[in-house]
């Protein structure tokens, strides 16, 4: 039988991050004081919306090194899926000024101000991730969102079309992309996206499916 690691890995590739995390936290059972397992562990758990479970294998984590950059983006992201927004400030302010030049922790903490509606302050940090890794398809997509959530929607479009034209670009941005091209009523363009699209992610999936409802509401708009 594989490694859990090796199945771990598997199931991550195939979008099922439930049993991603299984396996990791049977790898991790075996090496408890592995942090790369325990990260591993954590990540999949966060994909799989089960961050209430990874909060043990955080603060495992966060005991043996409070001011790992890694760390603190992971427990970050945990408390924005959560609606901890204030905590997630915390921590990504933390992380900004430890590590300066980590376009991750800037586009992070954009994305949270972003969520607590503080627009010039999310721009900022929009910005400088920008600044540091210009062609980044992951800081072109928050950036465009923090764009749309302003009432730019034609200045997010132009921003995301660059983001989704990157080979490296994942499904998430792509669609973004959609999601924009229905509200501006693009709808034609965003339904034929949503159908090139599938997903076994489940989530995924229903924002597929939100997506072409809306397509369809804005079709020859």
């Amino acid at each position: 039988m594989p490694a859990p690691a090796v199945m771990a890995a598997d199931a991550e590739s195939r979008g099922d991050w439930s049993g991603a995390a299984r396996h990791w936290e049977r790898a991790a059972a075996s090496a408890p004081e592995d942090r790369a397992l325990l990260l591993h562990t954590v990540h999949a758990l966060r994909r799989a919306n089960s961050c209430g479970h990874a909060q043990d294998y955080l603060q495992r984590l966060q005991t043996k090194d409070a001011e790992s950059v890694d760390i603190l983006l992971e427990s970050a992201k945990c408390h924005l899926l959560s609606g901890r927004y204030e905590a997630a400030e915390i921590g990504l302010t933390t992380a900004v000024s430890l590590a300066p030049k980590n376009w991750e922790a800037e586009t992070i903490l954009g994305l949270t101000y972003d969520l607590m509606e503080r627009a010039d302050t999310a721009r900022l940090h929009h910005d400088r991730a920008a600044t540091l890794v210009p062609a980044n398809p992951m800081v072109l997509s928050n950036k465009a969102m923090s764009l749309a959530l302003t009432g730019d929607i034609t200045g997010a479009l132009a921003v995301m079309r660059r983001a989704a034209a990157d080979a490296n670009a994942g499904q998430r941005i792509r669609m973004n992309l959609a999601f924009l091209e229905a509200v501006a009523g693009n709808g034609e363009i965003a339904a034929m996206m949503v159908r090139q699209e599938n997903s076994t992610d489940a989530e995924n999936a229903k924002l597929l499916q939100r997506i072409a409802d809306a397509a369809r509401n804005t079709r020859g708009s």
